[in-house]
C-alpha cells in the first residue's frame, strides 16, 4: 500500500510540477498558469473547479490563495483574517 501511495503522489507531482514549483518559489499556492489555488490536494482542487459556481457563497476562517481562487468562481466570499499581510493581499 505504501508503494501505491508513493506512486499516486509521484503522478500528482509530475502532473502539477510547474505549479508546485511556482508555489514553492513565490510562497503562494498556484497552478501552472499562475492562477491561485487552495492549499489542498490536486484532486480536491479539480473537484472544486468543477463543482462551485456563481450561485455559491463561501465562508472561510483564514484567507489566502483559496480566497482568491473562490472569488473568481462564486457569488460571494466572506472570510475572517487576522494577519495584516494576508488582508493586504486579498483586499
Amino acid at each position: 500500500m505504501v508503494s501505491s501511495v508513493k506512486s499516486i503522489a509521484r503522478q500528482q507531482f509530475e502532473a502539477n510540477k510547474v505549479g508546485w514549483t511556482k508555489s514553492l518559489l513565490e510562497g503562494i499556492s498556484q497552478d501552472d498558469t499562475g492562477d491561485f489555488v487552495p492549499w489542498m490536494s490536486y484532486p480536491a482542487i479539480e473537484f472544486l473547479k468543477n463543482y462551485v459556481t456563481k450561485n455559491h457563497e463561501i465562508f472561510e476562517f483564514g484567507c489566502g490563495a483559496s480566497t482568491l481562487f473562490f472569488s473568481k468562481r462564486v457569488k460571494k466570499v466572506v472570510g475572517i483574517e487576522t494577519n495584516k499581510k494576508w488582508l493586504g493581499i486579498i483586499d
